[in-house]
């Protein structure tokens, strides 16, 4: 008797308060991601990671000169480099996969369909 006559089914209510519980949450972050500034510096850091990119491949470039200047590090330094390169070129490729999904999300551009 005290049951309201409005909810029949409690179960599709929820749901869709879930819903739009949800959507709302969604608009409310990706206003505040648009609107203050933060879409801005997230740009400004995915452009300079690229420009120190350059830098650290002339950093180790330069330890991998340096250390086969000494006579007795030759050998050593060439063993360390043959084991870093295949990890650093791993990397590298994930590094550029996670770079463009990133940019897209960022950005707003969708991911072209896998077919």
């Amino acid at each position: 008797m005290s049951q309201l006559k409005g909810v029949r089914h409690p179960l599709v209510s929820a749901l869709l308060s879930g819903i739009v519980w949800g959507i709302g949450f969604i608009m409310t972050i990706f206003a505040f991601y648009h609107f203050s500034g933060l879409r801005g510096a997230v740009t400004k850091v995915l452009g300079t990671l690229e420009e120190v990119r350059p830098a650290g491949e002339a950093a180790f470039s330069f330890l991998k000169v340096a250390g086969k200047g000494y006579s007795f590090a030759s050998n050593l330094v060439d063993k360390g480099v043959n084991a870093i390169t295949p990890t650093k070129d791993a990397g590298e490729e994930v590094r550029k996969v996670t770079g463009r999904t990133l940019a897209d999300f960022f950005t707003g551009k969708a991911l072209p369909n896998q077919t």
